[in-house]
């Protein structure tokens, strides 16, 4: 029997779930934390919960020793966090956020785990990935309950949530979804859903230019430099290429490409060869940059690292 039709308004849900435990259902579960709002964080896998532990812990030393947090709060806030592993706190959830890591059949698997343990009434938001898959709404049973949403890294920092609805998509889910994130600190921006919503189709053209230009004989600094000074952005696109692992980068690309059949988003040779080569960025040490490790104080071998005096050695 099909569930029926949810009829919350926005700012009603008080029970939130976030289902999946790695780097993005751990960032959503503390921007709930960190804006006082209890909410469960589960994982059918106890290691993912202790290292999301782990994340959050690092998270608010840096955050003390840089003054944004007071070492007395953070126990406060910690405390909003439920650490779960399996289905039971989806029993009693109004909204679900979806998290889980991997591919698109473990995804279909997760949500069938959601839609058989959640209330008839409850909000599934899916959020991992980059592609909106509408099957994952008729297998949650309820598409008028169901949209997708995109969060940006560092999600506790970062104030942008795209969320793309679906034909649907009732317009009640609508609102409690964009009051959701506005309540964690976000501004909700309404997009289609299609494959990369908005920032990761007008972002891509720019960083796949940016490693044209590269082939032609630029230096990525000089190349960072124009966007950074010219533009006004923060970071240049082969740092933020760098930063999000060209690996990734490869397969969104590919993504786009593939569905849009758009010259924009064909992925040129060097990224290709450089992903070949484990040239992966920041986390490899080695990109459109090089970067040296840097041990922090407390841990001798902390996997952190920085660019080699400002200046793109990988590529040379």
């Amino acid at each position: 029997m099909p569930k029926s039709v949810r009829k919350k308004i926005a700012g009603d849900i008080t029970s939130i779930v976030i289902y999946g435990a790695g780097d993005l259902g751990s960032g959503v579960a503390l921007a709930c934390a960190l804006k006082a709002l209890p909410v469960s964080l589960v994982s059918k896998d106890p290691a993912k919960l202790s290292s999301s532990r782990e994340w959050m812990s690092k998270f608010f030393d840096k955050g003390v020793e840089k003054g944004r947090f007071k070492r007395s709060e953070v126990f406060h806030i910690i405390g909003r966090i439920c650490f779960a592993v399996g289905n039971e706190q989806l029993k009693r959830a109004g909204l679900v956020v979806e998290c889980v890591e991997g591919d698109i059949e473990k995804r279909k698997h997760a949500v069938r785990e959601i839609a058989t343990n959640v209330p008839d009434d409850c909000i599934l938001i899916a959020a991992a990935g980059e592609d909106p898959t509408r099957q994952l709404g008729e297998i949650f049973g309820v598409p008028d309950s169901f949209v997708f949403a995109k969060f940006f890294q560092p999600v506790p920092v970062n104030g942008l949530a795209e969320v793309a609805y679906t034909p649907e998509t009732s317009k009640s889910t609508l609102e409690s979804v964009m009051d959701f994130c506005m309540r964690i600190g976000k501004t909700p921006v309404l997009c289609k859903d299609k494959p990369g919503f908005v920032l990761e189709r007008l972002k891509m053209p720019l960083i796949l230019k940016a490693m044209k230009l590269c082939e032609e004989g630029n230096a990525p600094e000089d190349i960072d430099s124009s966007v950074e000074l010219g533009l006004g952005h923060r970071r240049g696109p082969l740092k933020e290429a760098d930063a999000t692992g060209l690996d990734k980068v490869l397969e969104l690309a590919d993504r786009l490409f593939e569905h849009y059949e758009d010259a924009a988003y064909e992925p040129p040779r060097i990224l290709r060869r450089f992903v070949e080569e484990g040239r992966l960025g920041e986390k490899t040490g080695r990109g459109f940059y090089r970067y040296l490790k840097r041990c922090s104080k407390k841990n001798t071998n902390s996997n952190i690292w920085r660019r080699e005096n400002g200046k793109a050695t990988g590529f040379r």
